[in-house]
């Protein structure tokens, strides 16, 4: 399974490699190349951007050996601040306390911080690899992490999962990813701020037809106007042999606790 993990892996950060010549304009909206300043950071793929404010947090992510003979992946820990009225970058001092250098993690704004939970680490040939089972949460006015610590076991440590905060209960849902094992995973969670407690809302299957198939890295939005959370494909492994990416759109109904 682990080959096959790799190859996935190696796919989705490849994409980062091609480039685009081909431009329309035709509905009158375009990209603009943004010059910013400051302290600007490294190279890297993977990393999460969070906005709060009038300022963008970018955290984790790893500069990506494709040579198993000449490097190795390299990893980053450190905060950098976009400043989105001024495009200054500031790398923010590096704390005692903080969550350990990862990508494939989730990243979402609550409370005015950001709120980092799992992923993972490892080598380029993925002989060596460190999956996260914790969650942190940032404060960009103290530069401040601390640690989230939970009233109860919940989803286990996994890489890739999909992650939202909603507006209307200031839960944080969690969906789906790939565990120590390399089993790929479709359960469904929520997770109290106030009380500190995961809750499992629809269990894992792979015969279920009614949930999502197993998935790790899928688009995994929501819809905080009308309450509603969003899945459209992901990484999957088919019968262990074929890599698999899906194409598929599934809603939750949170208030209703349903998938349609």
């Amino acid at each position: 399974m682990k080959q096959y993990i790799l190859l996935l892996l190696s796919v989705i950060f490849c994409l980062g490699c091609i480039s685009a010549t081909h431009s329309d304009h035709s509905d009158g909206i375009e990209w603009k190349f943004e010059e910013t300043t400051g302290n600007k950071p490294d190279v890297r793929a993977a990393a999460t951007l969070v906005t709060i404010g009038n300022k963008a947090h970018m955290f984790g992510g790893f500069l990506e050996c494709f040579d198993v003979n000449t490097c190795d992946h390299h990893y980053y820990e450190s905060v950098h601040t976009i400043n989105l009225d001024t495009n200054k970058w500031k790398e923010e001092p590096l704390r005692t306390v903080r969550p350990g250098a990862r990508i494939l993690h989730g990243a979402v704004k609550y409370d005015q911080n950001m709120i980092i939970v799992k992923g993972a680490k490892y080598n380029i040939d993925i002989s060596n690899i460190a999956f996260y089972d914790d969650m942190w949460s940032y404060n960009p006015q103290t530069n401040v992490w601390t640690e989230i610590v939970s009233a109860n076991a919940g989803p286990g440590a996994r890489f890739g999962p999909g992650v939202v905060i909603s507006e209307s209960n200031n839960k944080l849902y969690l969906f789906g990813g790939l565990s120590p094992s390399f089993e790929i995973q479709n359960d469904m969670w929520s997770f109290n701020f106030a009380t500190r407690v995961w809750t499992l809302l629809i269990a894992g299957s792979t015969t279920s037809t009614s949930i999502p198939a197993p998935r790790f890295t899928p688009v995994f939005q929501i819809d905080n106007d009308r309450d509603l959370i969003f899945i459209f494909g992901g990484d999957s492994v088919d019968d262990g042999t074929v890599n698999a990416q899906a194409n598929d759109t599934w809603v939750y109904q949170r208030i209703q606790g349903n998938i349609v």
